[in-house]
Formats: structure tokens, C-alpha cells, sequence
């Protein structure tokens, strides 16, 4: 199957002859492995619309790529109001980075295909996909993962992910702390696949929000109450200090209501 891949080309990014090597390696392999890449590093819509323009033409079979770089080109394609009636996908698969329900539902939308969510790491490889009811299953013959208490708190079910890899045979990885964070639910899934539960992605350790009185939130939080407010397009959190917090929001012209910004300030207080 033909592949559109929404990636960087980090080894091309060295200098000098090395740089040109990795060039022209990964369009050795983007050929065998029936792929076309569209880089991920700028984003802006004059390249977005040459990304969809390209995708017409080669009519990919699915889509790969960063799962913030995906939904981009997904919601530029819903803005813009572009046909694409003539791809055919079977799927897009999103990976390296978390994504939201919200981004979910515009990229299933735009291309009238399912979301795969691919979760895995340069270290261990591949740790679990998702199934087609949107749960994570741990790829078991491969890897074992532990989901551990963060700071030794057992009653939360928010757990740090360590995982050990049989992927690699001559070195394999023990017991690697990714310190990536699963909210930890039910073992049962109804599409019935055999393998291990992993849990709600929710972030980084490092994602937690701590305040003076030593409360840590999860950072999805945040997610959690801008993703239903109208007219938010884009938004970045950041905790100055540990009282202070800064929200910037990219707006979406005629929607966004600016009396919202005091139900936001009202959320927050709740919790901070």
C-alpha cells in the first residue's frame, strides 16, 4: 500500500557529506517502502496546500505521521474547503505525540477514514496501537510494560509506563522509564483482541501542573476544558511560576466569544 508520510528528515539535516549520505538514503527507502514524504517542519498553508496537492496526485492508500502534523493538515484541508473525494484511504495512523479527541474527529471527518494511534518510542520501538473501538493494546511478544505509581502515590490511577523490550538481541532494554503517563482503566476490550490493556495516554511526567500547595494535576486538564469552548483554533499553556499561569489561544475569527475567557479563569480555579 502507498504511504503519505507527514515526517522530518533529521539525518538530512546534518551538514556536509553526511547530511547528503542520509538524503539520499531515505529516498532510497521511501521508494522500496512505496512512500512519499511531506516534511513536517514547516507547516505554514502555502505548504499545506502543496502537501494536499501532492496527495491528489499520488493517491496515497494511508496516511503516517506526527499526530499534531496530521490534524494541521486535516483542519487546513476542512478550512479551506478542499475535495478530497478522489483519495481513498484506509487509514491514517498518528503517532509521536498525544492526540485529542477533538483533533480525532476533524481528521476522520476531512478524509472518511479511521484513526489509528500508533504509541511507541526511538528506544523501544513499537509498544501498542490502537483498536477500532479507540483502546491501546500493548504489543505483548514483543514488549512487557509496567504501569507504576508516580512518586510512590498508589492510589492514583495515574501511572508512569516502564517498559522492557525484547526487540533488540543483542541488547535488550530493562525496564526503560519512559516517563510517559497512562490513566489506567478496565482490562476488557469488546473488539476482542487478545492483547494487554495499556490505559488513556495523558502525557509526560514532566507534563504534570504542580502547585504551592504540592497539588499536581494532569496536564490533559487543560485539554479537557479548551477542547468545548467555541472558536479556540490553537492554544499553549504555561506555568510561569508556581502561582502563576499564562494561556495564549490563536482564535478562530467570528466564533470565539470573548466572555468565554472567564468561564476558563472560573475552571481553573477550581483545581489551582
Amino acid at each position: 500500500d502507498k504511504q503519505m508520510m507527514l515526517w522530518g528528515r533529521s539525518g538530512a539535516m546534518a551538514p556536509g557529506i553526511e547530511g547528503k549520505k542520509q538524503k539520499i538514503s531515505q529516498i532510497f527507502k521511501d521508494r522500496m517502502a512505496n512512500r512519499f514524504r511531506c516534511e513536517a517542519y514547516e507547516l505554514g498553508d502555502e505548504n499545506l496546500y502543496k502537501y494536499y496537492k501532492k496527495m491528489i496526485h499520488l493517491g496515497p492508500d494511508y496516511i503516517y505521521g506526527f499526530a499534531s502534523s496530521v490534524y494541521l493538515f486535516s483542519d487546513f484541508i476542512r478550512r479551506e474547503k478542499l475535495d478530497v473525494s478522489k483519495v481513498s484511504l484506509k487509514g491514517v495512523v498518528t503517532t509521536s505525540e498525544l492526540i485529542y479527541e477533538k483533533e480525532r474527529k476533524v481528521i476522520e471527518s476531512v478524509f472518511r477514514a479511521p484513526v489509528i494511534n500508533e504509541y511507541g518510542m526511538v528506544e523501544a520501538g513499537i509498544i501498542a496501537y490502537s483498536c477500532p473501538e479507540g483502546n491501546l493494546h500493548v504489543m505483548d511478544p514483543s514488549v512487557y510494560v509496567e504501569k507504576l505509581p508516580v512518586d510512590g502515590n498508589e492510589d492514583s490511577d495515574i501511572r508512569e509506563i516502564v517498559v522492557t523490550s525484547f526487540a533488540n538481541l543483542a541488547a535488550p532494554m530493562i525496564r526503560y522509564q519512559t516517563k510517559d503517563l497512562v490513566e489506567i482503566g478496565s482490562d476488557d476490550c469488546s473488539c476482542g483482541r487478545g492483547f494487554s490493556a495499556l490505559g488513556k495516554l495523558i502525557g509526560r511526567v514532566y507534563d504534570l501542573i504542580q502547585t504551592t500547595d504540592g497539588k499536581r494535576v494532569a496536564g490533559e486538564y487543560v485539554t479537557d476544558v479548551l477542547e468545548y469552548v467555541p472558536g479556540i483554533r490553537q492554544f499553549q499553556f504555561v506555568q510561569e511560576d508556581w502561582s502563576r499561569f499564562v494561556f495564549r489561544i490563536v482564535k478562530e475569527p467570528h466564533i470565539y466569544q470573548e466572555q468565554s475567557e472567564s468561564s476558563i479563569r472560573s475552571k481553573f480555579k477550581e483545581v489551582l
